[in-house]
């Protein structure tokens, strides 16, 4: 190579820096976009296929709202290792059903999708596991025993009102 070469590779030099920082950056949001968009459309969509312990640690996260490995470790019935709850934390979020942040050293586990969309469901899958998918014997049996006041009554009239009636 002659000097001229040299020189237009030197020059070029720092200009390849912030290009391959850009791109470092670049593909760092599209994944992150992503994840937001493809996993917890699609992993809230699937809570059903989670492990009977996956799905208990999920649920340790969305009652927590967000919390360390001993903090879900704590709300645990018969809870396994320290690292075993780490490590599925960890595939929980590879998988798209939990998200975290780092503060201080420290890892928080959070819910990845909407509270919202995770309550349907799963009260769909149990719904249709233990009621035969027939809402009314799922709404009998909560009601059973159930006292509710006037404002209470009332907004479930207004739900049974403005529910899609099936045509016969």
């Amino acid at each position: 190579m002659n000097n001229t070469g040299t020189l237009a590779v030197v020059a070029l030099s720092p200009l390849l820096t912030i290009l391959r920082k850009f791109a470092i950056l670049f593909a760092v949001l599209i994944s992150k976009h992503f994840k937001e968009r493809f996993f917890t459309e699609t992993s809230m969509a699937n809570f059903d296929q989670l492990g009977a312990r996956e799905r208990q640690i999920v649920e340790a996260v969305y009652r927590l709202e967000e919390g360390s490995v001993s903090e879900v470790l704590e709300t645990l019935a018969n809870p396994p290792s320290y690292s075993a709850v780490r490590a599925m934390l960890n595939i929980l979020t590879d998988k798209g059903y939990l998200d975290y942040r780092l503060v201080k050293n420290k890892y928080l586990y959070r819910p990845a999708g909407k509270k919202k969309a995770a309550q349907k469901t799963v009260l769909r899958n149990v719904v249709d596991n233990f009621f035969g998918s027939q809402t009314t014997e799922a709404v009998a049996a909560l009601l059973d025993g159930t006292k509710l006041d006037e404002a209470e009554y009332r907004r479930l009239r207004e739900l049974i009102d403005g529910a899609k009636r099936v045509k016969k």
